[in-house]
């Protein structure tokens, strides 16, 4: 389970639980740069309430995991760090399931 400040809203798994890595990836994601940005940018205030976190829309489970992870064998839990790990996972996976470009640079005339 995952508390979050303020009012407190709890995040849960029902009928079951969260594991460490779900836990750690959530907890990585909704104190990110990237999640800051988002809120601010669409509701314009930094208030979160339960409303707000159903409407969003998270990365892939096994992403989370993987943010998770790899959060959690960080010496410094930094923002920094956490944001870089977050760019990392998220953006790797966008552009290789999206790759559109041969990688060709010459037959399609990037300088």
């Amino acid at each position: 389970m995952v508390g979050v400040e303020n009012h407190i809203n709890y995040i849960h798994r029902p009928n079951g639980d969260l594991n460490d890595n779900e836990i750690w990836g959530i907890s990585a994601l909704y104190s990110s740069s990237l999640f800051d940005t988002f809120f601010r940018t669409f509701n314009g205030n930094t208030q979160v309430g339960a409303s707000e976190l159903k409407q969003i829309k998270m990365p892939p489970l096994k992403d989370i995991e993987v943010i998770g992870n790899k959060v959690k064998q960080l010496q410094n839990h930094n923002k920094q760090e956490i944001d870089k790990i977050i760019s990392e996972v998220l953006l790797e996976n966008i552009y290789v399931k999206n790759t559109r470009s041969s990688s060709n640079f010459e037959r399609v005339g990037v300088a």
